[in-house]
């Protein structure tokens, strides 16, 4: 039986000094009527404190990628390999450790790079979170040079197909716009400050971007560039936050999940 939210709930709310804050998701509930009530105040009252606070983004490497741990594994595209049963075990335990934190650091917009392995990764942490829709931007992809990809001379870029959908968790496109192939490493670091800059602030959300192991250095290095990250291990994240309501600036936030390790110069 769906809950009933009337004009009397709102006026007893008012009226018993309610903080304005349960008064505007109440009217909300009114509007809205969601199927999934619990779900959607949690949404609301994080975008609602992350636009009087602070933003939080999350920049995630993939979990275990599965030619890492099987030497036998074989595909026509090698460059595009999936998770390990591990990987998928991993990626939702790090959406676990992202639901339990306070409501104004909780992701809700999860975005990934275009190979396997990181939409398998989102989608585990999409669906511990709650969230029923991951995005997808190229400009998180891996590093398109023959060398990362393993792809030989003469052979075309890498053809990554996206699916409409992951483990009941909808994918959608944020651009059509692949990277060019073969690109030089300074290239791809380039691409990476931009993304990890930019991408973010189409929302006043808390975000999870779900990248590679150089990505995660570089979103380190681009606020801390004395620092040499020399170890990124898979479903390891770092932390960047700016004021939500002010376009300003990124800061590092160096409390990370503990498995990032870097040398500060």
């Amino acid at each position: 039986m769906k809950a009933q939210y009337t004009p009397e709930l709102l006026t007893w709310l008012r009226n018993a000094g309610i903080p304005m804050i349960v008064e505007d998701m109440t009217r909300a509930l009114m509007k809205e009527k969601p199927e999934n009530p619990v779900a959607f105040l949690a949404e609301r009252q994080a975008r609602l404190l992350q636009e009087q606070g602070l933003q939080y983004v999350y920049v995630v490497r993939h979990g275990h990628r599965i030619d890492d741990f099987d030497p036998d594994w074989k595909s026509d595209k090698m460059y595009d390999p999936p998770l390990t049963q591990e990987g998928v075990e991993a990626a939702g335990l790090l959406g676990r450790e992202f639901s339990s934190m306070h409501v104004s650091k909780q992701p809700r917009l999860v975005v990934s790079s275009p190979f396997t392995r990181c939409l398998q990764t989102a989608a585990a942490i999409a669906k511990t979170l709650g969230i029923s829709t991951i995005h997808v931007h190229h400009q998180l992809g891996e590093i398109h040079s023959r060398e990362v990809l393993k792809i030989p001379t003469g052979d075309e870029g890498p053809d990554l197909v996206i699916p409409e959908s992951m483990d009941g968790v909808s994918i959608r496109r944020m651009t059509n716009a692949d990277v060019k192939f073969p690109e030089q490493r300074e290239d791809a670091m380039e691409r990476y400050s931009q993304a990890f800059d930019e991408l973010p602030k189409a929302s006043v959300r808390n975000t999870v971007l779900v990248t590679h192991g150089e990505a995660v250095a570089r979103s380190i290095q681009a606020l801390q560039p004395s620092y040499m990250v020399y170890n990124t291990p898979y479903c390891c994240y770092a932390v960047r936050k700016r004021q939500a309501d002010a376009d300003g600036p990124w800061s590092l936030v160096t409390e990370t999940n503990g498995k990032i390790e870097w040398i500060d110069d």
